[in-house]
């Protein structure tokens, strides 16, 4: 578990899914993008984190504050390469943004993607 301020960044837990989706659909929707249902792999791989991160060796963290959830990030490494991962989610709600938190992520995040095994968040 990281901190950031009064931010909690913790492991994706399965009572976050909601949460995690909706944030993902309303930022999405407040700059426009809409993608057909028949492309959007992304919102798949949302509906099964644990098929499309977790066991593939990556990873996903959720934002938190005062039990609710502001954010998301994610990635999953490249298949056959030792070091490399794809950053495939940063998603922050207006209030958790432009207070360093979006960098804070991805400093702890970076290192994880360089390793062939990736590391759990612990408590």
């Amino acid at each position: 578990m990281y901190k950031y301020q009064d931010f909690t960044i913790h492991n994706w837990q399965k009572n976050d899914h909601s949460s995690v989706i909706y944030i993902i659909q309303s930022i999405r929707l407040k700059y426009g993008v809409i993608v057909p249902e028949y492309y959007d792999q992304d919102t798949q791989n949302i509906i099964d984190i644990e098929k499309c991160y977790l066991e593939t060796g990556g990873l996903f963290w959720v934002v938190e504050k005062q039990n609710k959830i502001f954010g998301c990030v994610a990635f999953y490494p490249y298949k056959g390469v030792v070091k490399g991962a794809e950053i495939k989610k940063i998603y922050l709600l207006p209030q958790a943004r432009g207070i360093g938190l979006g960098k804070f992520l991805l400093q702890q995040l970076e290192p994880e993607g360089g390793t062939k095994s990736t590391k759990r968040l612990t408590v």
